[in-house]
């Protein structure tokens, strides 16, 4: 889960400090990650190689209707090809909802004010703060979204795949909460590196994806054993690089 109050605080001041850095316009970075899902799903453009995505299998009616935002499509797409590949059945999350009031989702209230994105395991979906997103889309761009999505989507896969992803993190489990987190953290930057390799990705958006997970990291001093624990930042951006270098069986997934 990211943590709303943290990072509207730090998405500003980071994003300034990285422009000073690069001295970059951040609407220079290239075309919006949504543009190239589209520009993508023309006729005529397809996979070329194995462990690129097919633009068409994005906008397949089924998918369409559980999926309408073709960001979020994308990510289902990766994952069902990777269950495919291993002969394995893929579920897909019931949906990815997005809330601007308090909404009761199968795991309780959430309210907008002080939730970000969240996984429920009990009704399987993905659930975020419109506002949230906002203020990514503004201060970040699309594929630092599409980023949260895709970390999201990771804790679907491990429910999936049989891992104790508990209601409440101080219930326990076999594995500690912050280890989920940061394997998390690995699985989208396994789908960003077949993202990229199926040319969705321009300069600059493997920047969005970074940062908006560096950013989201705990405060100093949270003790890793804390059961709402997900790691620094920098360590959390460690988890995302394996991820995205050696996809995802760098990840210790069973899959």
């Amino acid at each position: 889960m990211y943590q709303l109050q943290l990072l509207c605080r730090r998405f500003l001041a980071a994003l300034a400090l990285m422009m000073v850095l690069t001295a970059v316009d951040a609407p220079a970075l290239g075309r919006s990650a949504l543009a190239q899902v589209e520009e993508a799903a023309a006729p005529g453009f397809g996979p070329a190689v194995a462990g690129m995505i097919d633009p068409a299998a994005v906008s397949e009616p089924e998918r369409a209707a559980r999926f309408p935002d073709l960001l979020h499509a994308h990510v289902d797409v990766y994952w069902s090809d990777r269950f495919a590949e291993s002969g394995r059945s893929y579920r897909p999350p019931a949906g990815v909802v997005g809330f601007t009031t308090t909404i009761d989702t199968g795991c309780g209230l959430a309210d907008p004010e002080t939730e970000t994105a969240f996984y429920c395991i009990l009704d399987e979906t993905i659930y975020y703060s419109v506002e949230f997103r906002r203020i990514i889309d503004e201060n970040i761009g699309d594929f630092g979204w599409v980023t949260v999505v895709a970390h999201e989507w990771g804790h679907h896969i491990q429910r999936q795949l049989g891992y104790d992803l508990v209601i409440l993190p101080y219930q326990g489990g076999d594995i500690a909460p912050i280890t989920l987190e940061q394997q998390a953290d690995c699985l989208a930057g396994a789908y960003t590196d077949s993202a990229e390799l199926s040319g969705w990705l321009d300069p600059g958006d493997l920047d969005e994806a970074m940062l908006v997970t560096g950013l989201s990291g705990d405060p100093p001093g949270t003790s890793v054993f804390d059961p709402s624990a997900h790691g620094t930042g920098s360590a959390r951006v460690v988890a995302f690089i394996e991820g995205y270098e050696l996809g995802f069986a760098g990840c210790g997934l069973d899959l």
